[in-house]
């Protein structure tokens, strides 16, 4: 007759795939934040590191250059969330309304990055301001798309990110001049790779939390 402790032994295996599953499913939710966290630190240091050893003259690590690798990648990641748009409207069988103004959007958010356009924008003293009812129609339009979807707290968290991105946008440098800081400033810096950092972090979590949406339920 088998012993107690073979029993025990014999129980073991039994539970190390299910083990192995929840560690697996722990490192795919956690992923998208690590991401997230790892650009905007990455972004944040490259910009400040570049600020007070060269006085920003590295223009692949100046978070205020079209040139920046952020910059160049935030352009990558609108293209990549267009594109993704476009899949959604293909699949959807309700609410494709919603996901066609959001392809339409990001598809204008992708041009105004590849083009000459934000940056002529960014000349004028506000604005960035036109970009709100195109920020709030894409926040309107995800956040019911993603309703019901286990996704739905990553899109939320990036579209929330973007928000928390276009207010440091606007108001960033109003506030820093009111309190006296220069360009050449370190808060004035700061302020700058937090813009940068917030943009990008948000558009990796919404472009993973939609890619999550289209392919794990039909919209």
């Amino acid at each position: 007759m088998p012993s107690q402790s073979s029993f025990s032994v014999a129980a073991v295996p039994a539970a190390c795939p299910v083990n192995r599953s929840k560690t697996r499913e722990l490192l795919v939710r956690g992923a998208p934040a690590f991401l997230a966290t790892s650009a905007f630190v990455t972004v944040m240091v490259t910009h400040l590191v570049d600020f007070g050893a060269d006085d920003l003259r590295v223009r692949v690590l100046n978070a205020n250059s079209d040139s920046s690798w952020s910059h160049v990648l935030i352009a990558a990641v609108l293209v990549v969330a267009t594109a993704v748009g476009v899949i959604g409207v293909r699949r959807a069988q309700r609410q494709r309304e919603l996901w066609t103004i959001s392809a339409a959007i990001l598809g204008l958010l992708s041009i105004s990055e590849l083009s000459s356009l934000h940056a002529k924008i960014d000349q004028m003293s506000w604005g960035k301001l036109v970009y709100a009812p195109i920020l709030l129609a894409l926040v309107a339009c995800l956040w019911r798309v993603s309703d019901g979807s286990r996704f739905r707290l990553l899109v939320r968290a990036g579209l929330g990110t973007l928000v928390l991105s276009f207010a440091i946008h606007v108001l960033g440098p109003h506030v820093v001049h009111v309190l006296g800081y220069g360009y050449s400033s370190w808060a004035y810096q700061i302020k700058v790779g937090l813009k940068q950092a917030t943009e990008l972090a948000g558009w990796l979590l919404l472009v993973l939390g939609v890619i999550g949406l289209i392919f794990t339920r039909s919209a």
